[in-house]
């Protein structure tokens, strides 16, 4: 898989769960990008893909999180010179919520699951900038 360009219109565009069967291929892609590449989390759109699935990696471990929203959100923190794979040597530091309510869809021998969670601390920050991708908010924009 091969990250687009900074730049390109489908960062910027809102993600729907199209295909549960194309989110599943390609949440199983981005999680062999995640842990190949080191990082925290990877969405589609970050790969020109245009389909609501991402990679964040909460609790120590990568997830992969099909149709993600944030129910609900509480408390600040600022998240220090956040980074991201799309916008390479650009940091920022950003406010985000300390604590994020989250949905999201597994699937195990192609069964679905919904599932709800709070996040906290760094795993809601990393969430949430995935979250963000998938809801067509770049890192420039904040």
């Amino acid at each position: 898989m091969k990250l687009i360009g900074s730049y390109n219109k489908k960062l910027q565009t809102l993600c729907e769960l199209t295909d549960i069967k194309k989110a599943v291929i390609t949440g199983n892609k981005l999680m062999k990008f995640a842990i190949s590449n080191r990082c925290l989390g990877v969405s589609a759109n970050q790969f020109g893909i245009i389909e609501r699935v991402c990679i964040a990696k909460v609790n120590g471990k990568f997830e992969v999180f099909i149709n993600p929203q944030i129910i609900n959100a509480f408390g600040k923190q600022i998240s220090k010179e956040e980074g991201c794979l799309s916008f390479p040597g650009i940091r920022r530091d950003i406010e985000r919520p300390k604590i994020i309510y989250v949905s999201w869809i597994t699937v195990n021998n192609w069964k679905q699951e919904e599932n709800f969670k709070l996040f906290e601390g760094m795993d809601a920050i990393v969430l949430e900038h995935e979250i963000d991708h998938l809801n067509g908010i770049r890192l420039i924009d904040k």
